[in-house]
């Protein structure tokens, strides 16, 4: 039997040490994974190709949608937020600070979106080697839901 890749649905600009397997999430690739019944969150980039539709279907399956390795800008990554939490789903962010565009004054990026929003959590890889400790603490003291992971898998 031939293997049939499903993913991951992340942009091939921001990998980090993913392998270069990115592809766009057309509906029968989400309909794929959905009928594994094995995956419970996915990591989604809201500005790939179909994105809007994949989280429609993520969420209706009841399926938990990460923002992560991204080129998305803020307003991309708030659009996603909205369409996920408004879908009944939660939104979450993907190592945050990383695989992602920087926080900067005229672009504040996916991470200050995830901040921003009530309701989104984010995961940060907090190391001192992946993110430094300010922003840490700038996350720590504006997200309601703020998780800690490890790189490892």
């Amino acid at each position: 039997m031939a293997r049939i890749w499903k993913g991951p649905f992340i942009s091939p600009h921001r990998l980090g040490a993913q392998p270069a397997h990115a592809l766009p999430p057309v509906p029968a690739r989400v309909s794929a994974v959905i009928r594994t019944g094995a995956v419970k969150l996915v990591t989604l980039a809201p500005e790939v190709e179909h994105a809007d539709t994949a989280i429609q279907q993520f969420v209706n399956a009841g399926i938990r949608v990460s923002i992560g390795h991204t080129q998305a800008d803020h307003e991309q990554t708030d659009r996603a937020i909205c369409r996920i939490c408004g879908g009944g789903g939660v939104a979450g962010g993907t190592h945050m600070f990383n695989a992602m565009p920087p926080v900067m004054a005229r672009a504040p990026g996916p991470a200050t979106a995830l901040m921003c929003s009530d309701d989104a959590y984010a995961e940060m890889i907090f190391d001192t080697h992946h993110v430094h400790p300010a922003l840490f603490r700038l996350a720590h003291r504006v997200m309601g839901r703020l998780l800690f992971v490890t790189d490892a898998m």
